[in-house]
C-alpha cells in the first residue's frame, strides 16, 4: 500500500490555473526592522542637504520613507545598514531581493548582500541606470517606462494612478514609481531562514566623492518562497532541473527539465527525503550500478517516466491539496547514447 504522502502526489490534480510567483515586500524601517550592520540601533538624520556620513531619512516612496545618502554634492560615506526579514518558517529557502529608486537623466547606486554576520565592505554594487564600463551589475528596472541603461530591460509591470503596482509581481501593495522616479529590483539569490525564521540582508551606499545625482535611495526587501538545489549532475551534455511557480499548496507548480537527450526516456525520481534510501546514505554514487560518475541525490519514493521533446526538455506539475507543511525532493534522470544523464537534486518545502 503506497505511502500517504506518495498517494497525495500521484492523485493531486494537474489542471488547475497557474499563479505566478509572487514576491512579499518588506519595507525597511528604522523602527522595527533596520539598523546599523551589528545591529545597533540607527536613528537617520532629516536634514536633506548636508554631507554628514549619516543616512536621511526622506518621507517619500513605499512605507512614507526612503534611506538616502549623498543628498549633497561632496565625499559621504555613510554607514552600512541591516534590514531583517523575519516571520519566516525556519530552514525554508527564498529568494531575497532589495529595493532601490532611480531618477530620470541619473544614475543611483546601492551596494547590498545577504548574510548571517556583519559582512566587510565593499558589498556588490548595482547601478539603477547601468553603463557598460561599470564594475558595478545593473538593477532591474520595473516599470514599463523606467529609464534603462546598458544591458537593461524592464520588466515592464503596470501601474495604477498613485504608482502602485498592477501587475501581480508582488503579493502586497507595493509603489514603483513617484514624480520623477522609480523603483528598481535587485535579486540576491537563494538563501534559508535561520531557527528564528530570519534572513539577514546588509546595505550600503557609494562610498566617496560624489554628487546628488549619483545618489543612493533605499527602500526595503522583498521575498519569496524558492527551491533550493542539492547533490551534483553528471553526463554530457549535463542536464539541469528547474522549476515553474511557487511549491505552494493549491498552486501549480512545475518541475523541469532540459539539456537532457532529444526525444529520450527521462525519469523524475520524487522522494521524501534527501538523506537515505533504503537504509543507504545520500547522495549514493551508481557506479555500482553501471553509472559512474552519477549520483543519486533524493531517495526514490516515486518514479515518474517521461519523454523529453525534441530539444531534450520536459516538465512535470503538481498541485497539491492544503496539506501540513510537506518536503518533497526531486531529481531527473535520462538515459543517452553513452549511458545515463542526472540532475542534481532539488528541494521543495510545500505549505499553505
Amino acid at each position: 500500500m503506497p505511502s500517504p504522502k506518495i498517494a497525495l502526489l500521484a492523485t493531486a490534480a494537474l489542471f488547475s490555473s497557474s499563479l505566478a510567483a509572487q514576491i512579499t515586500y518588506v519595507d525597511a524601517d528604522v523602527a522595527t526592522n533596520t539598523t546599523l550592520a551589528d545591529g545597533t540601533p540607527y536613528v537617520p538624520m532629516t536634514v536633506t542637504s548636508s554631507i554628514d556620513n549619516e543616512w536621511t531619512q526622506r518621507p517619500f516612496a513605499n512605507g512614507g520613507t526612503i534611506l538616502s545618502s549623498h543628498d549633497a554634492t561632496g565625499n559621504e560615506d555613510c554607514p552600512m545598514l541591516r534590514t531583517v526579514i523575519s516571520g519566516l518558517v525556519p530552514g525554508v529557502p527564498h529568494t531575497i531581493y532589495t529595493y532601490w529608486w532611480g531618477g530620470a537623466n541619473v544614475n543611483w547606486r546601492g551596494r547590498c548582500a545577504v548574510d548571517t554576520a556583519q559582512p566587510a565592505p565593499q558589498l556588490a554594487g548595482y547601478n539603477s541606470v547601468h553603463f557598460a564600463t561599470s564594475a558595478f551589475a545593473p538593477m532591474q528596472p520595473l516599470a514599463f517606462d523606467a529609464p534603462l541603461g546598458a544591458n537593461q530591460t524592464s520588466l515592464g509591470l503596470t501601474r495604477d494612478a498613485l504608482g502602485f503596482e498592477t501587475t501581480g509581481h508582488f503579493t502586497n501593495q507595493v509603489m514603483i514609481q513617484e514624480g520623477n522616479r522609480w523603483l528598481y529590483e535587485v535579486a540576491l539569490g537563494t538563501f534559508m531562514s535561520n531557527g528564528a525564521g530570519e534572513i539577514w540582508v546588509y546595505v550600503d551606499d557609494l562610498e566617496g566623492n560624489q554628487s546628488s545625482s549619483n545618489r543612493t535611495w533605499y527602500d526595503g526587501v522583498g521575498w519569496e518562497w524558492a527551491p533550493l538545489g542539492l547533490g551534483n549532475s553528471c553526463g554530457a551534455p549535463t542536464p539541469s532541473i528547474g522549476y515553474i511557480g511557487q511549491p505552494v499548496t493549491t498552486r501549480d507548480f512545475t518541475v523541469t527539465l532540459a539539456n537532457a537527450p532529444a526525444s529520450s526516456l527521462g525519469m523524475l525520481v520524487i522522494g521524501f527525503n534527501a538523506s537515505s534510501w533504503n537504509s543507504l546514505p545520500l547522495p549514493l554514487s551508481l557506479a555500482s550500478f553501471g553509472f559512474p560518475g552519477c549520483d543519486l541525490n533524493v531517495a526514490v519514493d516515486l518514479n515518474l517516466f517521461l519523454l523529453t521533446d525534441p530539444t531534450g526538455a520536459a516538465s512535470y506539475t503538481v498541485n497539491l491539496p492544503q496539506v501540513p507543511m510537506l518536503d518533497v525532493y526531486w531529481q531527473w534522470a535520462a538515459l543517452s547514447p553513452t549511458g545515463l544523464v542526472a540532475t542534481t537534486g532539488l528541494f521543495t518545502r510545500f505549505h499553505p
